[in-house]
């Protein structure tokens, strides 16, 4: 798992539930799949490609996985390949409300959840998934949390002077709108390897600080001792400035 970001707002297209009511509460997690040899992910050019399947999804402890699920959260994706590895950005109904259980991620071939994938105990509704968002959401338990949990945590309610004190701004770019009051934004990080690329739509601002700083936020990992975190600021004249920042060692 490379990153997870939860809150309202998030995305520029409505989703809407069964009964039509649009969905704003979601949660989005970037993961990365690789094959266990190092052979690379066929190419969209190649024939194989779309051969090997895979199910991403959060799973909650002691609810019953095949019906909890991202089936039945209002769930989809996005995907694309780079290197030979497969990136995945999997969207749900915010797994925020199931704070006091643990929440895991899983992944395994197919296009469903399979119970022969995990060795899971019925009775504990617990075992077998491939990485956890953390000890129980809502309890404290640092050690068994990524770095990227621990940079949501700290920094949720944060302003951009807590920012630029303790933390060290690695990129700034000012990005004016498109036609459709969208801002598109591509930027590398010097000498890390590491970059992003995306779009944000004018709801991303619904929610922001006397600063005109959005409440929501994008953390991604570096290394298991570093995650970069973006933070998103309208100006009056209608252009946003993208700030990234580095946490930790």
């Amino acid at each position: 798992m490379l990153g997870i970001v939860s809150g309202k707002n998030l995305s520029k297209y409505a989703v809407t539930d069964d009964a039509g009511n649009i969905s704003d509460d979601r949660t989005y997690v970037v993961a990365a799949i690789e094959i266990a040899d190092g052979t690379p992910s066929p190419d969209t050019s190649e024939d194989s490609n779309g051969e090997d399947s895979f199910f991403v999804s959060p799973l909650m402890e002691g609810l019953n996985r095949g019906i909890y699920n991202i089936v039945s959260m209002g769930g989809g994706y996005f995907e694309m390949l780079e290197n030979g590895v497969q990136y995945r950005i999997t969207e749900c109904d915010n797994v925020e409300k199931f704070a006091d259980q643990q929440v895991y991620l899983c992944v395994n071939d197919g296009v469903f959840y399979s119970n022969d994938a995990y060795n899971y105990s019925e009775e504990s509704g617990s075992g077998g998934i491939c990485e956890r968002f953390g000890k129980g959401m809502g309890e404290s338990a640092e050690d068994e949390k990524d770095i990227t949990e621990i940079a949501s945590e700290e920094t949720a309610d944060w302003k951009q002077e807590d920012f630029e004190q303790n933390t060290e701004r690695v990129k700034e770019l000012e990005i004016a709108p498109d036609g459709e009051g969208d801002y598109e934004y591509e930027y590398e990080i010097g000498g890390t390897g590491l970059g992003a690329k995306g779009m944000l739509g004018e709801g991303q601002f619904a929610d922001r600080d006397e600063g005109n700083m959005a409440k929501a936020r994008t953390v991604t990992g570096g290394d298991a001792q570093t995650a970069y975190i973006e933070t998103y600021t309208l100006k009056a004249d209608g252009k946003m400035l993208l700030r990234v920042y580095r946490y930790g060692k």
